[in-house]
């Protein structure tokens, strides 16, 4: 072989293996489905709700335990144990039947690498022996300049009451990316002891744009207005970003909680203190549901930018 040709051949082999290189985050890179399962999973025989029974449900964007801390850039293991207590503190203190998350990593870089939904269940010892969760980020390696590492979070939900057939429902995105968040609603089923089941959501809108926030928001409508036609009984709650829920004659009833700063001469529970931050955290739920309070609990400084949403509910007593 000439000399010619072998420093063709290396010349050869190394773009191929640059190109390959440049390639994989692509060839390994997420592309959820439409529609998946996000399986539900309990510890125990853990029980069924009731009908007309009280429920207490907590929706929290935890913010990956972040706190502040800049988006990219890496948080210090001791921030993450310090947030991490808080926010169980905060739990304890609260009691829910139902955790619905936003914002919990596994497997990101920046936090470590931790699966912090585990951690959060460690933590609260056998308090909710049901779990479901659904990524709407995931990537192995992200082809950042300056963040070669993985990424991954997920919605949960964590419940003293049994969980069946949970699923994850893609979202509309105005410019999909392969390694950008994948925004999802996740969907489980709550029994009935006797029969008949609520149909439990939970979401994270994207919060990048309005326009990506109202888009995704115009979905999650149709779905609710889907399956009140079928005639389900249903709770939906998250971090609803920036979407607002337009005026329509006739829409499909249900009653919501979308600001519990805001004062409403019909609802004198919607006052909170002086000061109160306003809420993206929003709680949907059908008419046949009763709501007998909310409130949105103080939590540890630096915790999440989100504040937490608490609300008492009368369960329909036909379940």
């Amino acid at each position: 072989m000439t000399r010619r040709r072998v420093i063709v051949l290396s010349l050869a082999s190394s773009l191929l293996l640059l190109l390959m290189l440049a390639a994989a985050p692509w060839l390994l890179a997420w592309r959820p489905a439409a529609h998946e399962a996000a399986p539900t999973a309990c510890t125990g025989r853990a029980p069924a709700v009731l009908a007309g029974q009280a429920l207490k449900v907590m929706s929290w964007n935890i913010g990956h335990l972040a706190g502040p801390t800049p988006t990219g850039e890496r948080v210090e293991p001791e921030r993450l144990e310090r947030n991490l207590r808080a926010v169980v503190a905060t739990i304890l203190e609260q009691e829910p039947d139902i955790l619905l998350l936003q914002a919990v990593d596994d497997g990101d870089s920046r936090t470590g690498g931790a699966d912090q939904l585990a951690a959060l269940q460690a933590s609260l010892g056998n308090r909710y022996p049901c779990s479901s969760s659904a990524f709407y980020r995931q990537a192995r390696w992200l082809p950042y300049p300056d963040i070669f590492a993985s990424a991954g979070t997920r919605l949960a939900i964590l419940s003293r009451y049994r969980l069946e057939h949970g699923e994850r429902l893609q979202l509309p995105l105005a410019k999909p990316s392969a390694f950008g968040e994948q925004h999802a609603l996740q969907r489980v089923e709550l029994p009935f002891r006797r029969g008949g089941a609520i149909t439990l959501g939970n979401l994270l809108l994207d919060d990048g744009t309005d326009e990506q926030a109202q888009r995704q928001g115009d979905q999650v409508q149709r779905w609710v207005g889907g399956w009140l036609a079928e005639g389900r009984t249903l709770l939906l709650g998250g971090d609803f970003a920036s979407w607002r829920r337009p005026p329509a004659p006739g829409h499909a009833p249900i009653a919501e909680i979308p600001d519990l700063t805001a004062p409403s001469p019909e609802d004198p529970s919607r006052v909170l203190s002086p000061g109160a931050s306003p809420l993206r955290t929003r709680i949907i739920h059908s008419v046949d549901i009763k709501r007998l309070d909310a409130l949105q609990p103080p939590q540890a400084s630096g915790v999440s930018p989100h504040a937490p949403l608490v609300v008492r509910l009368l369960l329909p007593a036909g379940g």
